[in-house]
């Protein structure tokens, strides 16, 4: 079983965008039942982050968003794992740039038909479903972009099956309803994280005042 842990980094100065998406936050995961030792402080805040900054405007939860995103593109090193802005998942396999730069080259370089049917940045963007939203395609290598990007698809999910979270999240995943046990496995998913990091962050809960809306 996996246990997500949450590494606070207390520095509130300014980041870059790219570093205010995922350097303030780590996530920690260990597979074996290890609990955290007397000591040890663990805790994840988002406010005054890009997350923050696109949940809030299209009414979700930033933790709920910020769980989406580790399912997504969590890139793991050792112990470690954290949402990825430059993660490409194409037919060809994953693959996690080391910079903008990289990851954009790699994504001219596949072949137009692997390149439709590819899953861009932190939010993984499928490119044949949203390139319409964006001027270039390499815009939804920008975090800023991308996560925007990825609350506006989160919540059109959430409200296209009102009163059922789970379906919700989950076609985000997995759109057509035929899909539905696709869906809810992965709305299953998110949620199991999205309560870990809730319960580390000290704000247990889901706000859904505005989801519906």
């Amino acid at each position: 079983m996996t246990h997500f842990r949450i590494l606070y980094q207390g520095d509130r100065s300014p980041f870059s965008v790219a570093k205010r998406c995922f350097a303030k936050a780590v996530v920690a995961t260990s597979l074996a039942a290890a609990s955290l030792q007397p000591g040890e402080a663990w805790s994840l805040d988002l406010a005054g982050t890009a997350w923050e900054t696109a949940a809030v405007g299209q009414g979700i939860d930033p933790y709920l968003l910020f769980s989406v995103a580790l399912v997504e593109s969590g890139k793991f090193e050792q112990r470690y794992a954290r949402p990825w802005p430059f993660a490409l998942n194409s037919p060809s396999g994953n693959f996690y740039g080391r910079n903008r730069t990289e990851a954009e080259q790699r994504l001219a370089s596949l072949p137009v038909a692997e390149r439709k049917r590819t899953a861009v940045g932190m939010m993984q963007i499928y490119v044949s479903a949203h390139a319409h939203r964006v001027t270039n395609l390499s815009d939804l290598l920008d975090p800023a972009t991308n996560l925007r990007l990825g609350a506006s698809i989160l919540r059109e999910g959430i409200a296209s099956k009102p009163g059922d979270l789970e379906w919700g999240i989950g076609r985000y995943n997995a759109w057509q309803v035929e899909n539905e046990p696709v869906a809810r496995k992965y709305g299953r998913r998110v949620l199991k994280v999205y309560q870990k990091l809730k319960r580390l962050s000290g704000r247990d809960g889901l706000s859904v005042a505005s989801l519906w809306n």
